[in-house]
């Protein structure tokens, strides 16, 4: 019982940290921005619980403000993709209003709106613009796309 626990704060705070660092790229042009707004921002990511895996972040706004965020977690094995799945069913997270979560074989999909975002991350409304959420994603090393 006391391994699941702390797996599950892990898990948690693992999370809490991919989507703070979530954020925007900057605009290349503008025809560009006649198309769906929307960032993507990955990186690798390795550690010792998970093994290595590629975290994918797409961000779509609308009047330069985050709408839609989905963070996908890709991970070398569907067992470890199944793991995280349950931890957050087990810890509440599915089904909270504004997060979703699902499993599709080695892939870990979170999308949440806007405000759920917000208040997972503990930040204000007006601190989901692109410049901002942009600049959290460059100093947490994510490469824009």
């Amino acid at each position: 019982m006391k391994k699941t626990a702390k797996s599950v704060l892990l898990i948690m705070l693992m999370a809490v940290l991919v989507f703070a660092l979530t954020g925007c790229g900057s605009k290349k042009d503008d025809k560009k921005d006649e198309k769906k707004d929307t960032l993507v921002a990955t990186k690798t990511e390795s550690d010792d619980y998970f093994g290595e895996y590629k975290e994918i972040v797409e961000i779509s706004f609308k009047d330069d403000k985050a709408e839609i965020i989905t963070m996908t977690m890709d991970f070398a094995s569907e067992e470890t993709a199944k793991g995280i799945a349950s931890i957050f069913s087990l810890a509440g997270s599915e089904g909270t209003e504004g997060i979703e979560t699902k499993q599709d074989g080695t892939k870990f999909i979170m999308t949440m709106n806007a405000k759920a975002y917000a208040e997972q991350e503990g930040i204000e409304d007006s601190q989901l613009t692109r410049d901002y959420l942009t600049n959290s994603l460059k100093e947490d090393g994510y490469e824009i796309q």
